[in-house]
């Protein structure tokens, strides 16, 4: 058959299949749709809390520039700005690690 766009709604999905029907196969199918809401089971952290407080549900962006922006974003807010320096702290102490995997950072140095 081919790849069919999960995002696309089911009756999409059941006309392709109708059109694409071919007599030989074997006389079976199936197609369903499952929705679910996301859940959060884990206890929200207080720097969760305030992050969602001062930057809304965002997530930590992966490109560093947005990164920067963000965490700049961060600093303007009182209550978020005081674990941003603490953790940033942490880092230049090396008491916690980067987010990039060491593999990555030596990779991007120049080093194999």
């Amino acid at each position: 058959m081919g790849i069919l766009n999960p995002a696309a709604s089911l009756e999409t999905i059941l006309n392709t299949l109708e059109v694409t029907y071919e007599p030989e196969a074997p006389p079976l199918l199936f197609a369903s749709e499952v929705r679910t809401a996301p859940v959060n089971t884990s206890p929200e952290s207080v720097v969760a809390r305030v992050w969602k407080e001062c930057l809304g549900e965002e997530a930590i962006p992966f490109d560093p520039a947005a990164r920067k922006a963000l965490i700049a974003d961060g600093l303007r807010h009182p209550e978020l700005k005081r674990h941003i320096e603490a953790w940033q702290k942490m880092q230049s102490d090396g008491s916690v690690k980067s987010a990039v995997p060491s593999s990555r950072r030596s990779n991007r140095r120049g080093r194999s």
